[in-house]
C-alpha cells in the first residue's frame, strides 16, 4: 500500500497541468473525478446483494507465504554450512575486531578527530557543533554503547555505500534500468523495517551480523536512488562536449559525471547514514549492545528519561555525520562552481 501511494503522489507531482473551457459542465471539467464518484456509489450498491464482494474469503484468497518459508527452508538445508562459515567468518574475522577497535578509542581521541574534521571541512561553527554533538554520549555515560552504535552503522554504511553505489551506477547507464532501479528501491523503501529481521535471523541466527545485514538492507535505498539521481542529472551539453573533445566513457565517467554528480551522491550518503540510525532501535529486538539496547530496555522498565537520552544520543550522533557530510558537499559545490 505504500508504494501505491508513492506511485500516486508522485504521479499527482510530475502531471502536467490541464486547462478546459471554465464555461463546461463541472462534470465535463471533471470527468475523472465524475467517473470515480458514479463507481465509488455503484461499488458501494453492488457489495451490498454480493457480500462475498465486500472481502475475499479464504476459499478464493491467496498466499505467497508457504513459497518464502519454502525458500527459507531450502536454503537452510543446502546451503547451511556455506552460510555458516561466511557467518563465522565476518564475525570472528571482520565484525568483533571492527567492534573492539571502536570500543577502545578513548572519548577525548574520537570527540577532537571529529572536531578537527570539522573545522577542516567547514570552519569553528562546524567544528563546535559536531564536537558538542559527540561528546553528549561521552558526557551521558553511554559512550560505549555509542560506539558499539558507530561501529555497526559504520560497517553496515561502508557496505551499503558501496552496494548502492555500484547498484547506481549500472541503473543509471539507460533511462529503462534507472526506470526498473527506482521501481524496486520504492518497494524496498516502503518495506515494514522490522520485517528485515525475519529472515536473515533465520539465515544467520542471533548476532551483529544479523543485525548489519538488515541496516544494509533497508538504508541501501537512498544511495541507490541518489547515485542514480546525480549521474542522470549531468547536463547533456556536458557530456556532449566530453564526448567530442575524445573522452573514452571511462574518463568520461571519472573526470566529468562523477564530479558533477557527486553533491547528489553524498545526499545519498546522508541517507544512509541517517537510514542507519533508524534502525538501530529496530535492531534491538535482536540482542544487540548498542543504544538501541538502551532504548529497549528502558521501554521495558517504563524509564522515559534513559530512553530519551540514548535516543538524544542517536539524534546527534546523525545529526554531527550530516553536519560534517554538509559542509563537505558545501565545500565540493564552490570548487565545482555550482554554487558561492
Amino acid at each position: 500500500m505504500p508504494a501505491v501511494l508513492d506511485r500516486l503522489s508522485r504521479a499527482y507531482a510530475l502531471k502536467q497541468p490541464v486547462y478546459v473551457d471554465p464555461g463546461l459542465s463541472w462534470r465535463r471539467r471533471h470527468p475523472h473525478l465524475s467517473f470515480a464518484m458514479v463507481f465509488f456509489i455503484l461499488s458501494f450498491w453492488i457489495t451490498s446483494m454480493v457480500p462475498d464482494l465486500v472481502l475475499l474469503t479464504s476459499k478464493y484468497s491467496i498466499t505467497t507465504a508457504p513459497y518464502w518459508n519454502a525458500g527459507i527452508d531450502w536454503i537452510n538445508l543446502h546451503w547451511y554450512e556455506p552460510v555458516q562459515a561466511f557467518r563465522n567468518f565476518a564475525l570472528m574475522d571482520v565484525l568483533i575486531p571492527t567492534r573492539n577497535f571502536f570500543q577502545a578509542i578513548p572519548w577525548v581521541t574520537f570527540v577532537a578527530l571529529v572536531a578537527l574534521l570539522g573545522y577542516r571541512l567547514g570552519g569553528w561553527a562546524v567544528a563546535l557543533i559536531a564536537g558538542l554533538l559527540v561528546l553528549f554520549p561521552a558526557a551521558t555515560g553511554l559512550w560505549h554503547e555509542a560506539m558499539t552504535t558507530l561501529y555497526m552503522i559504520g560497517t553496515a554504511a561502508v557496505v551499503c555505500i558501496s552496494t548502492g553505489f555500484v547498484i547506481g551506477l549500472i541503473a543509471s547507464r539507460t533511462a529503462a534500468w534507472s526506470r526498473f532501479a527506482s521501481g524496486v528501491c520504492d518497494f524496498f523503501q516502503t518495506f515494514p523495517s522490522f520485517i528485515y529481521l525475519i529472515p536473515v535471523v533465520m539465515l544467520f541466527k542471533v548476532s551483529d551480523l544479523s543485525a548489519i545485514i538488515a541496516v544494509l538492507l533497508f538504508a541501501v535505498v537512498p544511495m541507490i536512488r541518489y547515485t542514480i539521481l546525480g549521474l542522470r542529472g549531468v547536463p547533456t551539453p556536458i557530456i556532449e562536449a566530453a564526448t567530442q573533445q575524445g573522452t573514452t566513457r571511462l574518463q568520461r565517467l571519472v573526470k566529468v559525471e562523477l564530479p558533477i554528480a557527486l553533491p547528489e551522491i553524498m545526499l545519498g550518503v546522508n541517507q544512509v547514514i541517517f537510514m542507519a540510525l533508524f534502525m538501530v532501535a529496530i535492531t534491538a529486538l535482536i540482542g544487540t549492545q548498542d543504544l538501541g539496547a538502551e532504548i529497549n530496555a528502558a521501554r521495558s522498565g517504563n524509564e522515559i528519561g534513559k530512553a530519551l537520552v540514548a535516543g538524544l544520543c542517536i539524534a546527534f550522533l546523525g545529526i554531527a555525520a550530516d553536519r560534517l557530510i554538509g559542509a563537505w558537499v558545501k565545500r565540493k559545490k564552490i570548487e565545482l562552481g555550482v554554487t558561492t
